[in-house]
């Protein structure tokens, strides 16, 4: 008769309700109309207790069942649901939700739970412990979902299905980072997966890249190919300047994205109608990144590769960086050679440039008087002809020729335009020629500005070298060259001890028929 209602007891001991210090013992019978009494042992010994109902309040059938729910009685929640056809759901869901959620419970009881809704969401929002566990969860949720395939009548955008849809692309995209990040980790199964996975991938490729983690930066790019694409200039920039280029010139883009992927198969959602569908979302779409899975992105946005002048501007740049932070010029034209072997022929300018420094600054040449320390900044913002005299600086007698041949000559001769218009900086033979520019060559200009210093014995060596192989490219163009560059460097000098010297310069001049083809 009774069924549906709670008893509310009070439980006092002997001594408690029997004290008179407290209780007027009159008072205490006559509040109380039932009385029970009940023994009880303690670990202390022997107690009489004396039980009394203090009040009854109503409960409905609903109330009862989630009261018995809370308190985790489940198999009475259970009885009392059968008894009353109420939804078992509730129960399942509780036992699930306060359950260590490994394989077996899946089986226990997410997979017996109706609510279709409920275990979508547990299935995308919830991280497996394990990774047996976490694979679990997504396998069940891509079998649930994979009965909202698409069909030629249908129209209806805004029913319930696509959310289904959606739900099936971030479980694909929770297991290709689930298995991205079991392959970074060798595969270790940790909880920061849970970060892993719903991380802007290119963030993730950063701090793999400043951590230095070359091969997993590899493993990185190879899974996630597309959406990476447009980042990977970023990506490559954090790898520390002081990593050896050698150990992921893999990783270095050409004019092209790389062939080799590896990528599983398209999922049945994964096709131009979910893409249509994707494009009329908002922009900032919470779930955004989790719904563009590698194949989603590459049928909506296709080729995002660096353009060439982005990749030479990097190239560059990434250059400079290393010279920069670490010094180590080897690494810079590391960098420029694997660039240009990629087909960014753009470089190659550039990686002569840096060649040529690399052999002023660790030349096999031993002179203790000469040390020689230029940044890759400093010596690309030299003119030509600036880099050119940089190369001879410090010369002797000794060791002139030699410098030409192995640096000064073949810079020369690289330059599509190695002859430069001196204008106002070419130096007066007289007044009739102060108005009138003429081209010289690199070398000519280096000579006269010798002989101005009075090193005409340096003169000497280099035009009785030039002279002799005028039919190969050799250090003059040509023999009125190699004439008009002697007679400016002797009317250029003006030491008075000299005239030996000069006089050995206009000996080693070309003749015709045993005149010297030059007039005084």
């Amino acid at each position: 008769k009774l069924r549906g209602h709670v008893f509310l007891l009070e439980s006092k001991s002997v001594e408690e309700r029997f004290n008179v210090s407290n209780y007027d013992r009159e008072t205490v019978y006559s509040n109380h109309t039932v009385q029970l009494i009940e023994e009880r042992f303690n670990r202390s010994g022997n107690t009489m207790l004396y039980w009394s109902l203090i009040s009854f309040s109503e409960r409905s059938v609903p109330e009862m069942y989630n009261i018995l729910i809370s308190h985790r009685n489940y198999q009475t929640a259970i009885d009392f649901a059968n008894y009353h056809g109420l939804d078992t759901d509730e129960v399942l869901k509780s036992q699930w939700l306060n359950s260590s959620q490994g394989t077996d419970e899946i089986n226990m009881f997410l997979s017996k739970i109706k609510d279709q809704a409920f275990i979508l969401s547990e299935c995308v929002d919830k991280v497996g412990r394990t990774e047996d566990s976490a694979k679990a969860l997504l396998a069940h949720g891509l079998h649930l979902t994979n009965q909202y395939k698409f069909s030629e009548t249908e129209d209806d955008e805004y029913s319930q299905i696509w959310d289904y849809r959606i739900a099936r692309l971030q479980l694909l995209q929770f297991g290709d980072r689930l298995e991205t990040y079991l392959g970074i980790n060798m595969g270790r199964y940790y909880a920061e997966y849970s970060k892993f996975r719903i991380m802007p991938i290119h963030e993730a490729g950063v701090n793999l890249a400043e951590s230095g983690k070359i091969g997993a930066l590899n493993l990185l790019f190879k899974r996630h190919p597309y959406s990476l694409a447009s980042s990977v200039l970023q990506i490559l920039a954090a790898i520390p300047e002081t990593v050896p280029v050698q150990t992921y010139t893999q990783l270095l883009p050409g004019r092209s994205p790389p062939m080799t992927v590896a990528m599983r198969e398209e999922d049945w959602v994964e096709c131009d109608k979910m893409v249509r569908f994707i494009r009329r979302l908002p922009e900032n779409h919470e779930i955004s990144d989790q719904i563009r899975t590698e194949p989603i992105v590459r049928r909506s946005l296709r080729s995002l590769w660096p353009s060439i002048n982005e990749l030479t501007i990097w190239y560059k740049s990434r250059a400079r960086d290393i010279d920069c932070y670490s010094g180590q010029l080897d690494n810079c034209l590391c960098l420029i050679d694997f660039a240009c072997r990629k087909g960014l022929t753009e470089l190659q300018q550039f990686h002569e440039d840096t060649s040529y420094l690399y052999q002023l600054i660790y030349s096999d040449e031993t002179d203790g008087e000469i040390s020689f320390s230029m940044s890759l900044t400093a010596w690309e913002q030299l003119s030509d002809y600036e880099k050119f005299n940089t190369m001879l600086k410090g010369v002797k007698e000794e060791n002139v020729i030699k410098r030409l041949r192995d640096k000064a000559i073949p810079f020369m001769q690289s330059r599509s335009h190695y002859l430069t218009s001196v204008g106002q900086e070419h130096v007066m033979v007289d007044q009739s020629s102060a108005d009138h520019e003429k081209d010289e060559s690199f070398l000519v200009r280096w000579l006269k500005k010798i002989a101005l210093e009075n090193k005409v014995e340096i003169c000497l060596l280099v035009i009785e070298e030039g002279c002799t192989e005028f039919q190969s490219k050799g250090f003059f163009r040509d023999e009125s060259e190699a004439i008009d560059c002697a007679l400016q460097c002797i009317y250029l000098c003006t030491a008075t001890d000299k005239w030996s010297t000069m006089a050995a310069i206009l000996s080693k001049l070309p003749q015709k028929q045993g005149k010297c083809c030059f007039k005084l």
